[in-house]
Order: C-alpha cells, then structure tokens, then sequence
C-alpha cells in the first residue's frame, strides 16, 4: 500500500521544491506574522495552537485547514489543491521565468 502524500509533500510537489524547501518557506513565513508590526495581525498569529515557542508548518496548516472547514471554503482549497497552479510554477521556476 503507498503512504498517503502529506499536505506538505504536496504542496512542495506542486511548488516544484523539495518538502524541506517547502517547510521552511513556511516556517519563514510563520517568523514574519509573529514579528508583524501590527498588533492584531502578530495576535492573529500568536493564537496559532502550538506546543513549542512558535507554531511548527505542521500546525499553522492545522489551524488554516481547520479555519477552512470551519468558514465552509474546503471547496476553495480544493480548487487550489487541484489545480494545475503548481505545474505552471514548477515550469516557470525550472525554465528561469
């Protein structure tokens, strides 16, 4: 039986980079809204559920995947998962545009 692709693992696919690549994309990305200079935005990131100093990748996708479901838009992340975005970007990074 294959193991089942994780979101990371696809989203990294679809981004045409590796997976560690890809966590750290987002973990920089995490490292910005914490250090936001605006209040609400950096306590919209402080109240990401984690266990560590700062959410991991692993847990800022629970929380969006979570709102996702919870504000009825899983058919938006379907249409993102689904698309051919990810080609698109792996075409344009692997030929340089």
């Amino acid at each position: 039986m294959e193991k089942q692709e994780t979101l990371i693992e696809r989203l990294a696919r679809k981004q045409g980079i590796t997976v560690e690549e890809m966590r750290e994309q987002i973990a920089m990305r995490i490292r910005k809204g914490l250090s936001d200079t605006d209040p609400n935005r950096r306590l919209q990131w402080e109240q990401i559920p984690h266990v560590g100093d700062i959410p991991t990748p692993e847990e800022y996708l629970d929380y969006v995947l979570k709102w996702v479901y919870k504000e009825g838009c899983e058919e938006l992340l379907k249409q993102y998962l689904m698309s051919s975005f990810g080609r698109n970007s792996y075409r344009r990074s692997r030929d340089g545009y």
